[in-house]
């Protein structure tokens, strides 16, 4: 397999790499790099899988492996003890984390923004996160957070902040008060205070680990094989073919089903797998799973 060198937060790295693998590929499976995250792959949509080549935001799921090669990459992990520090603050401040898995490109972005002297302009921000797909927050609070990072960036560091700037909430129209939200600090003072966001401070660095960033000694991996045709039938599966191929462990068809193989909300009309000699209804219809 062919070699890739290249610059991975500040250290020298040749890694093998396989033809047709991109740079989320390289990073997540041959270097362990997990803050980077694949939300769409390769089709460059959500922005979860945003680094720093040469500086520079870019999505990794979109570069060839090739292309890494006398690159300079920083991911999260690479950033500036103090950049980070000042972003994860910030959005556990803003209240900016919900779910957490489109975070750390986020974060990547906005640690751009902060090198640029741009942070603090709400216009500039919302066009660099134009490429950033959230569906938890509603962008306001990242927006926000992204601010106050700069804010801290400027005052050298320091949260001068003791509210988030939406700190209004339903019990003021009944002149009901609350106390604040962190008063300086990431801890909640218990009843009557705002919580911050469990673990935030993990999620904003890409220290929180989800299902796809596991891994364990002799991890087995599954893809399952969806039908290429809303509407075709299935002559025939060729598992036997599959199994002596390098690597596969086993090959799961609608024959491994015991009992009942339908599935639905309302009528249970949806079948887990589709059976050779039987018709698909749509191009999500599970042919079979393989196991490697």
């Amino acid at each position: 397999m062919p070699k890739v060198n290249f610059t991975l937060n500040g250290s020298s790295v040749t890694t093998t790499c396989e033809a047709g693998m991109h740079v989320l590929e390289v990073l997540r499976d041959q270097c362990g790099i997990k803050s980077p995250k694949d939300g769409c792959a390769p089709q460059g949509y959500c922005g979860c899988c945003t680094i720093l080549v040469d500086g520079r935001p870019a999505l990794a799921c979109l570069r060839r492996a090739e292309q890494l090669e006398g690159r300079d990459i920083v991911t999260l992990e690479g950033l500036p003890r103090q950049q980070r520090q000042a972003l994860a603050r910030a959005f556990v401040q803003e209240g900016a984390i919900q779910c957490g898995y489109c975070i750390p490109g986020i974060v990547t972005r906005a640690a751009s923004l902060l090198s640029s002297g741009r942070a603090r302009n709400r216009k500039a921000v919302a066009k660099a996160l134009s490429g950033h797909l959230c569906r938890c927050t509603g962008y306001q609070r990242i927006l926000d957070a992204i601010q106050t990072a700069g804010e801290i960036w400027d005052n050298g560091g320091d949260l001068a902040r003791s509210e988030p700037r939406r700190s209004q909430f339903f019990g003021e129209d009944f002149g009901l008060g609350r106390k604040a939200a962190l008063h300086g600090g990431l801890h909640c003072d218990g009843v009557g205070a705002s919580s911050p966001k469990y673990r935030g401070l993990e999620h904003a660095l890409g220290e929180k680990d989800y299902v796809g960033d596991l891994a364990a000694a002799g991890m087995l991996h599954g893809a399952v094989v969806l039908s290429e045709h809303p509407r075709a039938k299935v002559v025939d599966i060729g598992a036997a073919a599959i199994i002596t191929m390098p690597g596969v462990q086993r090959v799961f068809t609608a024959e491994d089903v015991v009992g009942d193989r339908y599935t639905g909300l309302i009528v249970k009309d949806w079948p887990v797998f589709v059976a050779a000699g039987e018709t698909t209804r749509c191009v999500g219809d599970v042919i079979a799973l393989v196991v490697a």
